[in-house]
């Protein structure tokens, strides 16, 4: 019987071992690398204090990794997708 030697799921993921759809369920971002990564997608006003409260507010999914919340890219994408509006413009036009 072989003894196979696991590596860590983040050293693998560090070393891109892993693939695309795997390492984007591995929470790897902190509250400034979300606003960041939003940024990247072109999304405007996702700031430090907002991921906080949507957090608390149950509405971003983060796991809790020490004293820290981190979140992976496929939650931050679903929590953006839910900011969707259907319909019109979001707006009171008459």
């Amino acid at each position: 019987m072989s003894r196979q030697t696991k590596v860590p799921l983040a050293l693998a993921v560090a070393a891109g071992d892993v693939p695309e759809e795997v390492r984007r369920d591995v929470p790897t971002m902190l509250r400034p690398e979300v606003v960041t990564f939003c940024d990247g997608l072109g999304i405007p006003g996702i700031t430090e204090r907002f991921i906080k409260h949507q957090t608390w507010a149950g509405k971003l999914v983060a796991h809790r990794i020490g004293n820290s919340n981190v979140y992976s890219e496929n939650d931050v994408l679903a929590w953006v997708a839910s900011f969707r509006v259907e319909g019109g413009t979001g707006g009171d036009a008459a």
